[in-house]
């Protein structure tokens, strides 16, 4: 984790990169989450089209293994992790199973 200095008027505060993320100390509390999927026989490529337009996503990679997509994704709250997971995620035509993973801490 990269740390700079951000100035203010009065007092200087830490700036950490979380990802592709700069963030003041206690000022922006984001929830990560990596999400797993299964998708169908021959539709990983239009899934992975499809669920990089979605807002939130911060990278999307075709995996090998027991799930074939994996997705990176930030939001400022719970409640917009779960509007994406179930209003848009899991609604991508092609998705079969989804795993959520929420990231409580990065290093």
């Amino acid at each position: 984790m990269m740390v700079e200095v951000a100035l203010t008027a009065r007092f200087a505060l830490p700036l950490y990169y979380v990802g592709h993320y700069k963030m003041v100390m206690g000022a922006l509390n984001l929830v990560f989450a990596y999400v797993l999927a299964k998708v169908e026989s021959g539709k990983d490529q239009e899934v992975l089209e499809e669920v990089k337009k979605i807002p939130g996503v911060r990278s999307v990679a075709l995996t090998y293994g027991m799930y074939d997509l994996h997705v990176e994704v930030s939001f400022e709250t719970m409640e917009a992790l779960d509007n994406f997971v179930f209003d848009e995620f899991r609604r991508v035509a092609g998705i079969r199973e989804t795993v959520t993973l929420i990231v409580p801490k990065v290093i």
